[in-house]
């Protein structure tokens, strides 16, 4: 483990050969937090910030919400400091056709499909110029781990119950609310 100061959150870094899959999984289900400085599509957001493959984020993320209402268009629909921002590979049944962004049955979704009502959405409680980002199946299975690798920020007791499944320790981290908490290989 390594932690080093920071002004704003502890840095603290998993260093493990095998990291326990499950206890990672659970955290990107509930949502880690990625830097936002300004508004930008989620399509931007996947492929500049997050550095996904155009051809990746079109053909694997299927279901899309922003703030809990799900998106058909990643160029159109925005993300601001503050929102959530969840991802999904196809899921299966009619929900799932149902939710998959611009299938066939969305139009029976319409009520809760995303209209860009910023005014509506309601303040995220994580750390300023931030995103929550929540992955789903496959799609964590195959971005989480880079994701844990480049670091995310969670709240101190996150960080503390994950890097404590993990056999790590993060008591003598510098205090503060949020960490930044990173999962590399040894």
């Amino acid at each position: 483990m390594t932690n080093r100061p920071s002004s704003e959150q502890a840095q603290v870094t998993i260093a493990s050969e095998a990291a326990r899959w499950d206890d990672l999984s659970q955290l990107l289900q509930r949502g880690v937090f990625c830097p936002l400085a300004a508004r930008c599509s989620v399509a931007d957001f996947l492929t500049g910030q997050l550095g996904l493959d155009p051809d990746y984020v079109r053909d694997r993320i299927a279901t899309v919400f922003v703030d809990g209402a799900v998106v058909d268009d990643l160029a159109v629909a925005t993300l601001r400091p503050g929102s959530t921002l969840t991802l999904s590979a196809a899921m299966p049944g009619l929900v799932g056709a149902t939710l998959r962004k611009g299938g066939f049955y969305s139009a029976m979704r319409s009520e809760i499909s995303w209209k860009g009502d910023d005014d509506a959405r309601q303040p995220l409680d994580g750390p300023p110029g931030t995103i929550r980002l929540k992955l789903f199946n496959s799609v964590m299975r195959e971005i989480g781990p880079t994701l844990l690798q480049r670091g995310v920020l969670v709240d101190r007791r996150e960080a503390a119950s994950v890097a404590g499944a993990q056999g790590t320790d993060v008591t003598d981290a510098p205090g503060g609310t949020w960490v930044s908490l990173r999962v590399a290989p040894r």
